[in-house]
């Protein structure tokens, strides 16, 4: 175990190295970039490696910020980029664009890198946007048992009624009509949980299943515990299987079963793929209700 725990931290180590460097490289570079276009083509006498290093900084600080705004924030930003230049060097705007100009080799050198930073960057936030709709989800199941005479979550109570077979709903399915669902039967609407344009897709031709939110949607798992039935075999694999066979990485059982001390006693679970989209593998967002 400690070996596993060794190569697991050399790993996220080397990982966040690598997401890092490349940042390192292109603030330092494109700093020395800057120096040399403000000291040999804008001839400015303040342009000392240090006094461009943070003329650089600045001038990504600021443009980063403008750039947020909507429509012409780019173009602003790059007069704002080419003024603090010219402020800091004390050039002319032209001279200040001169000067800039060779900072576009470290976009140039960098592109490689940052593309897979940014798009590591937009996957780790919407995968925590999608274990925010995992809880959210949790608490709307706890509010709905609360409802409930015998406190059963949603498909507890009639797991005959569950399943892949035709004429029977995914555990997904069940928990987005238990959620959605007002006392008036009106549905999709928000009630235990909030339900928006995204909540819910149609997946392997199962309409109304519950989405994990990402670009590329897969199915919110839900697995309800079988009454009077033992860890792990309480939970069904055939309550999702309309989603799950094809795209898993891992075997059902298997995978709760690592989860043992976390979900044993949890009356549902809910599971969602990660990074490599597939289902019961070791990135998988898993959350068990109490």
């Amino acid at each position: 175990m400690q070996t596993l725990d060794f190569i697991k931290y050399w790993v996220s180590t080397i990982g966040v190295l690598l997401l890092v460097l490349p940042i390192v490289v292109a603030v330092f570079g494109g700093s020395a970039l800057l120096w040399i276009g403000g000291r040999f083509i804008a001839k400015s006498p303040r342009a000392t490696y240090w006094w461009s290093l943070a003329t650089y900084l600045l001038a990504a600080l600021v443009g980063g910020l403008l750039s947020l705004i909507p429509f012409v924030g780019g173009v602003i930003a790059l007069f704002a980029v080419w003024y603090t230049i010219s402020a800091m060097f004390r050039v002319s705007y032209g001279k200040a664009i001169l000067a800039w100009l060779p900072t576009l080799g470290t976009v140039v050198l960098m592109l490689p890198f940052f593309i897979p930073v940014i798009r590591e960057v937009m996957r780790q936030s919407a995968l925590a946007e999608t274990r925010k709709l995992m809880q959210t989800l949790t608490e709307g199941a706890m509010q709905y048992s609360n409802d409930m005479r015998y406190r059963y979550v949603p498909g507890q109570q009639y797991p005959d009624r569950l399943g892949s077979e035709e004429g029977k709903e995914t555990g997904s399915q069940m928990l987005a009509r238990a959620l959605f669902s007002d006392r008036n039967g009106a549905f999709p609407v928000s009630y235990y949980a909030t339900c928006d344009s995204g909540s819910l897709f149609t997946c392997q031709g199962r309409p109304n299943t519950l989405s994990d939110g990402m670009s590329d949607p897969l199915p919110v798992c839900y697995y309800p515990a079988c009454v009077g039935m033992l860890f792990p075999e309480c939970f069904r694999e055939e309550d999702n299987a309309a989603y799950t066979n094809g795209h898993s990485g891992g075997q059902f059982l298997e995978f709760i079963r690592s989860h043992e001390s976390q979900i044993c006693r949890s009356r549902f679970l809910l599971i969602a793929p990660g990074k490599d989209r597939k289902y019961f593998t070791d990135d998988d967002l898993i959350v068990g209700g109490p």
